[in-house]
């Protein structure tokens, strides 16, 4: 597993087999695959360029949201998206 500390980024090792993971039928099992998580709440130009960063390291993205109840307690306030409206940006 390598780190980049710059970016906040994690490399895993290559996974055999996926569980509970719908992905594209065009996407090899051995493609390489970046997750990223956050809130994403009132999207802004820089989720949008951490998210284009991220893409670079793989082929394939994945975006973890966050649901709402750790928004509300790590935040201490209700999010200003739901979760499922901040799923459909």
């Amino acid at each position: 597993m390598s780190y980049s500390s710059s970016h906040n980024t994690v490399k895993l090792p290559k996974i055999e087999y996926y569980e509970n993971i719908s992905l594209n039928k065009n996407c090899p099992i051995n493609s390489e695959i970046v997750l990223v998580g956050g809130c994403f709440d009132l999207l802004h130009y820089g989720h949008i360029e951490f998210l284009r960063k991220a893409k670079k390291h793989g082929k394939y993205l994945i975006v973890a949201l966050e649901p709402d109840e750790t928004i509300i307690k790590y935040k201490k306030r209700q999010p200003i998206h739901n979760q499922l409206q901040r799923q459909k940006f």
